[in-house]
């Protein structure tokens, strides 16, 4: 009785994908990760957009007026240290 071939996709090095069914094509799996890879890009995109609005609208508008806060300090210590 002949044993049934195994799929080589199943066992190490390779793995399961989740979204991705191991007995498609190989053509097939591989578009779909390509489009698993695209929407990980997409969100990498899109996170990186949120962390510089963030940076551009509230973080350094804070460091200004800390900066514009802290100017009579700096001037009264370089004053203070001046020979």
């Amino acid at each position: 009785m002949a044993q049934q071939p195994q799929n080589p996709l199943l066992h190490p090095p390779f793995f399961l994908i989740q979204g991705i069914n191991p007995s498609s094509p190989v053509s097939t799996q591989t578009e779909q990760i390509d489009q698993l890879n695209t929407l990980l890009l997409q969100e990498i995109d899109a996170n990186f957009a949120k962390f510089h609005q963030v940076v551009t609208s509230r973080i350094l508008p804070e460091i200004k007026r800390f900066s514009i806060a802290g100017e009579p300090t700096k001037e009264a210590a370089s004053v203070s240290l001046a020979p």
